[in-house]
């Protein structure tokens, strides 16, 4: 113990023991602040500045918006009331329907609607009483009016970008007021679109939010409190700290809570809580050697401090590498997850510590290791330590096996769709939209020149339009001309075209088939524009989805080796060895081709919210790496069966027990309601767990290997010295 006293780290805990009051209560008062501060904390709801704002197809969209107005539309769905009509192709309805247009259309707020009443009006000046026109018309118009005559929409596009949350309530909040003051003949309605079902996955990830956290909370509580009685909440303080000072610290930076950082509540307090156990495991430690208060605390801090310290830099390490990403939420991410992770170091660094110095405590709790266990851990531990080449050769083939299945790995854009839980009352009703309506998905060209609605252009658009039109999955166009009609007035030009106020842009919506592959037909038809003539540009959210997919597995793949790069830096710098810095990156690389290769076999999804997963995976699972190495280092013993054993003892506990919690703690963002929640979820439970059984299966082996290989090597070049030296002598 006088050795640990007399390390840097020691004289920390000396000093921190002497005075504990004061820096316990500076610490209270920091956390006081903090907390009044967080409660200034913002929630950021626009979801356009998540994504990657330099990529051409964003600046498109923009574009859009801004020539067009905002491309999202506001759907309104009318459906019949069976008690009233059964077939909305009747003059009262759609009279009812065209009244309402026309109320919406008056708003300042609203660009533009299109729904059936306007197709009639068009075409008639009038809702025609004759139910054979009536008939004839609807069955042109399926986007507005569903096959089986029993609903149709109303789309209501508004003059900014309905992403981000007030917007769209405002929004809502007139169309509900406008369908009110409408009296609607035999129809019940429902506002919906991409626009709502936003709001509503905002809403949602606010309450998981809070969810998450309080039941991350409660179960790595009920944990700690079986392994630590009510001690427990001594282990639980630097995460709870490191949460509140990480949520104020934010507020009065000015950095909202997004969809991306939504989870960070339950990380931190996985990833904190882990550091506390190792310290308290390591104070009971001592207890039970009858060791005094001061000898405990100093154990603490210079026994498991510098381990601490080198897991800590490392997560941190695989979160910043986060900050590198060309998608804003991901770089978020890696800013607040940092940040939470630096305030949970300094709380178990310093906090706990002072909180243990206050009084000398009796941990009690479960003992994981009974004298039973304790034998059967010796005697394994003995066989990796004789037999490490038989130990490995298992752990490559179990390797080998299971990364065969990141081969059923699933990589798609995250959509608000795909997000939301299919038996919500938002998604039952998108659903019937969806089925009722069979172009409701749709794709856009954007056409740019000096002048779009001159002849030699439309001639090029309508060559183009006629080679878009055949491709595989798209059903029409709203580009319907025939070549003769390039030649109409200006006036009629713009009346049948989308065309842009300064007439330098046109639109062309292309109608996709339900039930296409929208991937493959955004690509069939980029094929297409890239042979125009014309200044074409692909649009809307399906180009969006697809310009996004194609980047998250080399985005996975670049913050992954930027990761691993910050993340060999600082263990190297731990241990002040290449040797020792590059093991723990092989152990949790092996963990996170377990983690991927089993997500794999659960037919896993990956989107564009999950691109940091293996290097967040790698800032969490070296933990349980660093602290077996450091404790490997601290055993002097010159048998080697004894060095290994006497480490696998030190650190099986609290190994054991951290990813109980972190990993439990993780399985508590299961209990969101949002999908991707979910899978980041699933995700983190076994990439804990993986990396535990790699660092207590295979690691001891791999040192064993790894020390004799050196020392092979060291005596082989020492010969080599000592006979080049004896060879000069000769001469």
């Amino acid at each position: 113990m006088y050795d640990l006293r007399d390390t840097t780290l020691g004289k920390l805990g000396v000093l921190e023991y002497r005075y504990s009051k004061i820096i316990v209560i500076v610490m209270l008062i920091l956390t006081v602040f903090f907390g009044v501060q967080s409660l200034n904390l913002s929630f950021e709801s626009n979801m356009m500045k998540e994504i990657p704002q330099e990529f051409d197809v964003i600046k498109t969209q923009e574009l859009i918006t801004n020539e067009f107005g905002a491309e999202e539309a506001i759907i309104i769905l009318l459906e019949a009331d069976l008690d009233e009509v059964s077939d909305i192709r009747n003059k009262k309805t759609l009279d009812s329907i065209y009244r309402l247009e026309q109320r919406l259309k008056s708003r300042s707020e609203i660009l533009d609607t299109l729904g059936p009443g306007t197709v009639y009006y068009s075409i008639f000046g009038e809702i025609p009483n004759d139910e054979i026109y009536l008939r004839d018309v609807a069955d042109t118009i399926p986007q507005l009016i569903s096959s089986d005559y029993s609903a149709a929409i109303v789309l209501v596009r508004t003059t900014s970008f309905v992403y981000d949350q007030s917007s769209i309530n405002s929004i809502i909040k007139i169309v509900e007021e406008e369908v009110e003051k409408e009296n609607l003949y035999g129809l019940n309605y429902n506002v919906t679109g991409s626009p709502i079902l936003i709001k509503t996955l905002l809403e949602i990830l606010q309450e998981d939010i809070i969810k998450t956290v309080v039941f991350a909370l409660l179960i790595i509580l009920i944990l700690l409190t079986l392994i630590f009685h009510l001690k427990s909440l001594l282990v639980i303080a630097p995460p709870v700290l490191g949460m509140i000072w990480t949520t104020g610290q934010l507020a009065l930076m000015g950095v909202p809570i997004s969809m991306a950082t939504g989870t960070f509540g339950a990380i931190i307090i996985g990833l904190g809580t882990e550091y506390g156990i190792f310290m308290m495991s390591r104070y009971r430690e001592e207890a039970k050697k009858g060791a005094s208060n001061e000898t405990r605390v100093v154990a603490m801090i210079a026994g498991v401090g510098k381990g601490t310290i080198g897991s800590s830099t490392t997560t941190i390490a695989g979160f910043a590498a986060l900050t590198f990403s060309s998608m804003p939420s991901v770089v978020h991410l890696g800013q607040t997850l940092s940040l939470g992770i630096i305030n949970c170091l300094i709380g178990a660094f310093f906090f706990l510590p002072c909180l243990m110095s206050l009084k000398e405590w009796t941990i009690g709790g479960i003992e994981i290791k009974s004298k039973k266990l304790d034998k059967k851990i010796v005697k394994f531990t003995e066989l990796q330590a004789k037999r490490p080449k038989s130990f490995l050769l298992v752990g490559i083939i179990v390797t080998l096996l299971l990364a065969s299945g990141v081969n059923y790995l699933k990589v798609v854009e995250e959509t608000e769709e795909s997000s939301l839980p299919e038996n919500s009352k938002v998604m039952n009703v998108f659903n019937i939209l969806k089925d009722k309506f069979q172009r409701y998905d749709s794709m856009l060209v954007l056409v740019k020149s000096e002048n779009v609605l001159s002849s030699n252009v439309l001639k090029e658009v309508y060559l183009l339009n006629n080679q878009l039109v055949n491709v595989y999955g798209i059903e029409g166009s709203s580009f319907n001309f025939d070549l003769k009609d390039v030649y109409l007035p200006r006036e009629e030009l713009k009346r049948r075209l989308e065309v842009s106020d300064s007439l330098g842009y046109l639109i062309i919506r292309l109608d996709v088939s339900k039930g296409a592959d929208q991937l493959q037909v955004y690509d069939d038809v980029k094929t297409v524009l890239s042979l125009t003539p014309l200044s074409v540009q692909p649009g809307g959210t399906m180009a969006m989805i697809r310009e996004l997919t194609d980047i998250i597995m080399p985005e996975m793949s670049k913050l992954s080796i930027l990761g691993l790069i910050g993340i060999f830096a600082c263990v190297m710098l731990t241990f002040m060895s290449v040797r020792y810095g590059i093991i723990p990156l092989l152990s949790v690389g092996v963990g996170i081709m377990w983690m991927m290769g089993i997500a794999g076999f659960m037919g896993t999804t990956i989107d564009s919210g999950l691109v940091g997963i293996m290097s967040i995976m790698a800032g969490i699972g070296i933990d349980f790496a660093i602290q077996t190495i450091n404790r490997f280092r601290l055993e002097k013993s010159p048998i080697m069966v004894e060095r290994i054993v006497n480490t696998v003892q030190g650190i099986f506990e609290p190994v054991i027990l951290s990813s109980l919690v972190a990993g439990f703690g993780f399985l508590a963002i299961l209990t969101a309601t949002l999908n991707f929640l979910d899978v980041l979820g699933k995700l983190l439970f076994v990439g804990v767990f993986s990396c535990a059984g790699i660092t207590l299966l295979f690691l001891p082996s791999f040192l064993v290997v790894q020390e004799r290989v050196f020392k092979d090597t060291k005596k082989l070049f020492n010969n080599k010295k000592n006979k080049l030296l004896e060879r000069d002598l000769l001469f």
